[in-house]
């Protein structure tokens, strides 16, 4: 879905634009898990990840699939989501 991509690149670099975007990290190669864990690192901070009711958490987290990961300030959580 080109459209898509497009969209999602757009808006990666409008954040970053407006100063929003702390951290960016692909999540094709390890998953959720191991973004979170690189992330975190580099960052020296701590993670909360709730994945939501009905959903494998299994699958979730180590899913290898197109995807990015963002930080944004809890003050700017609402203009990313």
């Amino acid at each position: 879905r080109p459209a898509a991509l497009k969209g999602f690149w757009q808006a990666i670099q409008q954040l970053g634009r407006e100063g929003k975007l702390l951290a960016y990290h692909d999540r094709s190669d390890g998953g959720l898990f191991v973004t979170a864990l690189e992330m975190a690192f580099a960052g020296n901070v701590g993670v909360d990840l709730e994945i939501p009711a009905g959903h494998n958490a299994f699958a979730a987290l180590f899913a290898e699939e197109l995807g990015a990961v963002v930080q944004v300030r809890t003050a700017d959580l609402d203009d990313v989501s």
